[in-house]
């Protein structure tokens, strides 16, 4: 019969079973950490060669080939991301930004990419500017990792509807698209990185990141789908502050000038 442990030896299994566990998780980080920054160098080697040797007459197949090497630079980007949200070390550079006009340029920079893959990319509800505080290259991000998922995902013939709506409290973003859905099962799952990718394979780390970056900027997201084929809605909330009319002004002037 096996000696039941005392207090102080079972305080000590524990202490010792979190210390293995927080150094593989540091093991883990750094392993990421390293991959990533490892990978930036070949990315940007590969965009200078597609600068230098591409065919010219063939812009069409460069493009193609440049829209993949951004995609594999936002997913590095992603990787290192994830660490230093996970050490709390992601500050956010806050500043005045107009949502409606982000939204134009996220998607004016979709256009050719969802023409590739023929796919029916629409915009709606950017008539008047709306304005928020938020880190605008971290809500970029966000933005295209959710935008490049409904394209990703969406088949020939399909369509994908980028649509702004909101009050003086809040804004909300909406991408809706016809693709492919996500089984109930796995709809729970999709913010987490181990187990997304096991119930719902090729949405990567993109949604982990985003949630991650929305919950920063004390907002919320939410992914909904009626199950596999009925297409699949994220809905982005953020906070919307009022802005002085002088500021907008400013703004307004500037965009004007340049």
């Amino acid at each position: 019969m096996e000696r039941a442990l005392t207090t102080d030896e079972s305080i000590e299994e524990l202490t010792k079973l979190y210390l293995q566990e927080q150094d593989e998780r540091r093991r883990w980080e750094s392993l990421v950490a390293v991959a990533a920054h490892e990978l930036r160098h070949p990315l940007h080697l590969m965009r200078l060669a597609l600068a230098r040797y591409f065919p010219r007459g063939d812009e069409r197949g460069r493009e193609v080939m440049e829209r993949y090497v951004d995609r594999m630079s936002r997913v590095v980007s992603d990787l290192a991301d994830l660490i230093r949200l996970d050490r709390d070390e992601l500050p956010l550079q806050l500043s005045w930004i107009d949502i409606a006009e982000m939204l134009r340029e996220v998607v004016d920079a979709y256009v050719a990419d969802a023409a590739t893959r023929r796919v029916k990319l629409t915009l709606d509800g950017v008539v008047t500017p709306r304005w928020l505080k938020a880190d605008e290259q971290r809500l970029l991000q966000v933005l295209s990792n959710v935008l490049d998922n409904a394209l990703k995902f969406t088949p020939v013939g399909g369509t994908v509807l980028v649509k702004l709506t909101g009050d003086s409290q809040a804004v909300e973003i909406n991408v809706r698209d016809t693709g492919r859905g996500i089984s109930p099962d796995a709809l729970p799952h999709v913010f987490d990185l181990f187990e997304g990718a096991a119930t719902s394979p090729g949405l990567g780390i993109g949604l982990t990141v985003a949630k991650r970056i929305v919950e920063l900027h004390k907002g919320s997201i939410a992914v909904r789908s009626d199950g596999i084929d009925c297409g699949t809605e994220v809905a982005i909330t953020l906070p919307a502050e009022v802005a002085s009319t002088a500021l907008v002004a400013r703004k307004l002037f500037s965009s004007a000038r340049t």
